[in-house]
């Protein structure tokens, strides 16, 4: 049985489990409303894993979140076998209501409590105690993901792709910089020049604005004709759905005893 989940945390952690597992004086963040939970105490989220009531993968950095394969009562495929890196094995999982869950640590939640924000993902399995084995995958699309656009396009589509990606980081800058700098730069034109440079500055400040937002429109309009200036950014699109970030294992096993934490840090 093959199952596909994604998750995402904004605290570096993601989590694995069947609600019905997770012990009801369990201190989680009580706020059901809150956008931001609280991650559980390190105590408490160890003590999870080392009772095999939940599997938590932290991927340090500002970009966590996954795509995960379960390959449940079965091997995984010679390409993700041969891929794969070995983070885990021998740690335990109980699933006794059979349904999985993955989300962000922080959301964490008891059995009949539902968080407001939450966006996690459940698959059906069969209930039992599982034997967990974790294959990172990360690193080898990093490395592979840009093999396959190199080959799959034109040094054309590359430049393209490269034009439109600094444009986007041109129009970002811009905001922050209308936040951050631009009212003070005015105000103190106008304090020292006078109001005649502050209204000039302000004026060739908002020509610019109108080029940068012209050239983002114009972009937009000449994707659907131009077919070089997305062909990057959907190879990449397609790969990365195509291929996981991390394939779990499952094996069902009749040992129930805590022992090894299921835990793993995924490094990329």
């Amino acid at each position: 049985m093959r199952v596909e989940l994604s998750a995402a945390s904004r605290c570096e952690h993601l989590v694995l489990y069947d609600r019905a597992a997770i012990p009801p004086d369990t201190p989680v963040d009580p706020e059901l409303e809150a956008q931001e939970p609280a991650l559980p105490p390190k105590n408490a989220i160890r003590k999870l894993a080392t009772d095999g009531h939940a599997l938590v993968l932290r991927i340090p950095g500002d970009d966590c979140e996954a795509t995960l394969e379960f390959f449940v009562d079965e091997d995984p495929t010679q390409e993700i076998a041969q891929r794969g890196k070995t983070l885990l094995s021998g740690a335990r999982l109980v699933v006794p209501s059979g349904t999985l869950t993955a989300d962000g640590l922080e959301f964490l939640s008891l059995p009949g409590a539902d968080r407001v924000h939450s966006i996690a993902e459940t698959a059906d399995i069969p209930s039992g105690t599982y034997g967990v084995e974790i294959l990172e995958l990360l690193s080898w699309k990093l490395r592979s993901s840009k093999e396959y656009i190199r080959t799959h396009t034109r040094s054309l589509d590359r430049a393209v792709h490269t034009l439109v990606q600094t444009l986007a980081w041109v129009g970002i800058l811009g905001l922050w910089a209308h936040i951050l700098v631009v009212p003070g730069l005015l105000l103190f034109l106008w304090q020292s020049r006078g109001w005649k440079t502050a209204a000039l500055a302000a004026a060739v400040i908002l020509l610019l604005d109108i080029v940068v937002l012209g050239t983002f429109h114009l972009l937009e309009w000449a994707r659907r004709w131009w077919p070089a200036l997305s062909r990057v950014e959907n190879l990449a699109s397609a790969f990365e759905k195509e291929h996981p970030d991390i394939a779990v294992l499952l094996r069902p096993t009749a040992e129930a005893e805590p022992g090894k934490p299921a835990m793993a840090t995924i490094r990329v």
